[in-house]
Order: structure tokens, then sequence, then C-alpha cells
């Protein structure tokens, strides 16, 4: 039987993840980036992307239009997908969840929501785009921990639920 390179426990033969820590039984080399100069690297993403994919998440590492951006496009069955952007050189990740289909910004009103669904979120910043797209934002400072990580993940995802299902916000921007 397989055991757990992190902490011993023994595996299932076609575990993907130790059910004791959690820790990814056969790690996955990031080719890319190749290198990194911030404070960002390799490992934080690899730990990033391994932490989404234990929550269900399918992670695809993706190149950015320009050399500065590193991307993890994560996709799931039942929950908002995640953009993961990596700067090169800094410590932010930056998350984004997106939805299309919007009515346009025309009203004071929806102004007015935009600003106080912001003000009372967590950790997202509710934006919509020029062309009528609803974003959230969450920016994920410093080195890969599990738990803060955790913690992290599951307010943002709470804040994006609370946007989604508030009444008036369906009222003004959902077509």
């Amino acid at each position: 039987m397989k055991k757990c390179e992190k902490c011993s426990n023994e595996l299932d033969g076609d575990a993907k993840f130790c059910g004791k820590c959690g820790n990814k039984v056969e790690e996955k080399v990031l080719k890319e980036p190749q290198e990194t100069k911030g404070d960002i690297g390799n490992e934080t993403i690899s730990n990033i992307k391994n932490h989404l994919e234990f929550l269900g998440y399918k992670a695809e590492y993706r190149k950015g239009e320009n050399g500065d951006l590193d991307m993890l496009v994560s996709t799931h069955p039942s929950k908002a997908n995640l953009v993961a952007s990596f700067t090169k050189e800094s410590s932010l990740t930056s998350f984004a969840t997106t939805w299309t289909g919007l009515k346009e910004i025309k009203s004071v009103e929806q102004y007015k929501l935009l600003n106080k669904l912001t003000a009372n979120s967590n950790l997202a910043q509710v934006v919509i785009t020029d062309n009528a797209d609803l974003r959230l934002y969450g920016l994920y400072i410093g080195h890969y921990d599990k738990k803060i990580f955790s913690t992290f993940i599951e307010t943002f995802l709470d804040d994006n639920t609370r946007v989604l299902s508030n009444e008036e916000f369906k009222k003004l921007f959902v077509a």
C-alpha cells in the first residue's frame, strides 16, 4: 500500500490526495513559469494549484498575454470558476470570478448597489466591466499557507454567493 510522502498515512491505490493531511499524491511538475523574480515563486503557484484541485477544481496553468502575468484557470462543476493571476514581481495573487450577460449600467441605483455590495464584502471587490460582465476580485498576499489560503478561498466564494443571491442585485442587473 502507498504512503503519503508528507505524513506517512496509508493511501488507497487511486488516491490523488492524502485523506489525513491533504498532500497531493502524484506531484506534477509545473513547467512554467521557468523563472519568477519576486516572492511568488513556482512552489507557491504549485501549492495553490494543488489546493484548488483538492477542493474539486480542475486547475490549468496558462501563460498571460504579456510576459508579466501567469494564470491558473480553475473550473468546478458546481462552484464559481476562478482565475488566479500571478504577477512575477510581487507576492500578490489576484482571484477573479466572472459572470456574463448582465444588464447595462444605466441607473444611479445600480451604482449605489455596487458600492454597497463592495462595502459589505469581506474580500471581493465588485466590478461591472465595459461589456456588462460582473467580476469579483480578491487578493491573496504573501506565501502559500494551507490554513490561511483555505480561509481566503472560503470567504471569497461566500462573498460571491452573497452578491449573486442578493434580491436587489438580481432585480437591477440580471437580464
